[in-house]
This record gives C-alpha cells, sequence and structure tokens, in this order.
C-alpha cells in the first residue's frame, strides 16, 4: 500500500513576484535494491492557480516544479 505525505514548501513566485507557500502532495515509491523510499510529487494546493499565467503545459506552477520530490 503506498503511503501519502504533503509538506509546505516556499519559492520564488512569478506572478505574485514574491516568496509564496504551496502544500505539495508526495508518494513514497519503492525502487528494487534501494532501503530507502523515492518519493513523486502527485500534486499542488495553491489558492493562485486558476488565476495564474505561468502554469506549464500540464498545469504546473513554477514553485511546484522547483520543489524537491519529498519532504526534508
Amino acid at each position: 500500500m503506498a503511503k501519502y505525505y504533503s509538506f509546505i514548501y516556499t519559492g520564488q513566485c512569478p506572478y505574485l513576484k514574491s516568496s509564496h507557500s504551496i502544500r505539495i502532495e508526495t508518494a513514497e515509491v519503492s525502487s528494487l535494491g534501494k532501503l530507502s523510499p523515492d518519493y513523486k510529487k502527485m500534486g499542488y494546493s495553491c489558492e493562485h492557480s486558476d488565476d495564474c499565467p505561468h502554469l506549464d503545459e500540464y498545469g504546473r506552477c513554477p514553485v511546484f516544479i522547483a520543489a524537491p520530490d519529498g519532504p526534508r
């Protein structure tokens, strides 16, 4: 069964032209031959994403793209 985590990440937002925090949802993924798990970003929550003109072709914001794959 997969484990899911969320964390807050703060990065530079080009839409707001300032530092902004978003919630990132991640899934713990296992890789053969590795003792420690890896993480994959699954989604994010941002109150400005509906109006943001800086989303990529997949609907991802620049702060989400810059975030690490898992909690630190």
